[in-house]
């Protein structure tokens, strides 16, 4: 009898300890706000995948990893705790594109050294970052050049 009990006890204790770890797991991950890019590239690089434990560390990083790849400007992570596990949404924003390189008044330095020096291209994204340090390039060469 003694031996029917630890098992039943067993079978309750391996039952809850399934239905905790489904709970506390990942069980979808979708992607908002690509235009440009493509969502399967933000889940890959997000590290989070379906079925996997759910915890905050993986959000960070997940976070981080996505920052990462230069394309966005923003990047945030909702979570949705379910009968299932957790359903996360990665809402990302995208930085602009690049539409066109123009220069004008230019006189002093060729067009395609500056289009090198600046590291910006056509059809790339473009952070207040990238745009700030193609100013300073830009300013440092036309200093140089007066010299």
């Amino acid at each position: 009898m003694d031996l029917i009990k630890h098992a039943a006890i067993l079978s309750i204790v391996l039952w809850c300890a399934v239905a905790f770890a489904q709970q506390n797991a990942i069980h979808r991950v979708s992607v908002v706000g690509t235009e440009a890019t493509s969502p399967e590239l933000v889940r890959i690089n997000s590290g989070l995948t379906e079925g996997e434990l759910f915890s905050h560390s993986k959000l960070e990083e997940a976070t981080k990893s996505i920052y990462t790849l230069g394309n966005y400007e923003d990047v945030r992570i909702i979570t949705t705790p379910g009968p299932y596990g957790y359903d996360i949404e990665i809402r990302v924003v995208e930085f602009p594109r690049v539409e066109s390189i123009e220069f004008k008044g230019n006189d002093e330095i060729d067009t395609d050294d500056l289009q090198k020096l600046l590291g910006i291209v056509q059809g790339g994204f473009l952070s207040n970052a990238a745009l700030f340090d193609a100013i300073k390039k830009m300013e440092a060469k036309y200093a140089e050049n007066k010299i």
